[in-house]
This record gives C-alpha cells, structure tokens and sequence, in this order.
C-alpha cells in the first residue's frame, strides 16, 4: 500500500463515496452535493494498492483557533477519512477486546459469537473478579449467541445487552444471562463523544 498526496478530485471523491456506501452527487441550485466542492485537495491524502487503485482518504479543512490572548492559531479539520470495504481491517480477537476494559461486577458469560463477514464462530468464558477480565475459548454451553457485532455496542456501556436481546440481535439461553450480561457491562458513566462527526 502508498500513501501519498493527490490532486485528482474526480477519484478522491469516488473513492471516498464508495467508502461510505453513498454514491456521488452534482452540486445543484438547491446546495445538494455541495460537501465535496468544499475539498482542500492540495491537503488530501489517498492510499493506493501496489498496482495503483485508490483504497482511502483522508484530508483537512483549514480553519483557525482562537486562543487566549486573542491568538488566531491555524488547525486542520481531519475529515473524509475511509477506507474501501475490500481493504478494512476483518476480525475481531474477542478475548484481547473483553480483557481490555473494566467491569462493573463479578461474573461469569459464555459468549458465542460468530462473524457472518468472516465465516467464523468461536465461544468463549467471559470470567470477571474484582472488576478484572479474563476471557478464553471454551467448550461449556453458551449463556448467550451473539454477532461478532453486538459487543461493540455494548463495550462502552451505552447500550445494555437486555436491549440487544429485546431487539432480537442477541440470543439467550440461561434465564440470568441478562442479568448477568447488563451488570457486567454497566458502566458509571455513560459514553459521551465531545465532537460531532
């Protein structure tokens, strides 16, 4: 893979559409299809495969800061940044992401979680004392089926696995798996993103 500056509009665009699962507009009369006419190419970056077709984007806006003292320091807006579905990163390790965070409470889910994308399926003992994971594949009876998917939204504690298993994305198969699963994952405070984008 190259990384390097472009100055081809036309394929940074379509690059960056197809990333995003949207398809290209012509700016109109009525501001459809303005967002791109808004580009800094001299500050947009593609990557490239070996054999020169377009795998990502990333460029920046200019804009300006203020700081105290009535200080204007310059910045760049990092924006349009995707990556083609042919080149993103696939895979989950389900044990080294679930051992990364903190918990809420001690317990103990399996988790069978198969990835549809991959074809892959694994089941693993979630262990949890004192607030410390561990997390290995096993061969014991599943608490819960799940989408290598589903963990995402449940990893920051803004979304309970009770919501997931009422929304029928998440299966169970003991009666205090949920339970279980919600104080795990229960965090004091909920996810919060400090910018928009």
């Amino acid at each position: 893979m190259k990384i390097r500056a472009t100055s081809d509009l036309a394929a940074f665009v379509d690059t960056v559409h197809t990333a995003f699962g949207r398809f290209p507009e012509t700016p109109d009369e009525h501001g459809g299809g303005l967002w791109w006419s808004a580009i800094e190419i001299d500050r947009s970056l593609m990557a490239f495969t070996d054999d020169e077709k377009p795998i990502g984007t990333a460029t920046a806006h200019s804009f300006e800061l203020t700081l105290p003292g009535d200080v204007l320091a310059p910045a760049a807006g990092i924006t349009g940044v995707g990556v083609l579905p042919t080149h993103r990163r696939q895979g989950v390790d389900v044990p080294r992401a679930l051992t990364a965070r903190g918990y809420g409470g001690d317990g103990e889910l399996v988790l069978d979680v198969r990835d549809p994308f991959l074809d892959e399926h694994g089941r693993y003992l979630l262990t949890v004392r004192d607030g410390q994971a561990e997390c290995a594949r096993t061969d014991r009876a599943p608490d819960l089926s799940l989408d290598v998917r589903d963990p995402g939204s449940t990893y920051l504690g803004g979304t309970t696995p009770s919501t997931l298993i009422r929304a029928g994305h998440v299966e169970t198969h003991t009666p205090e798996a949920a339970a279980t699963a919600d104080a795990l994952f229960r965090s004091a405070h909920p996810p919060h993103c400090l910018h928009w984008f």
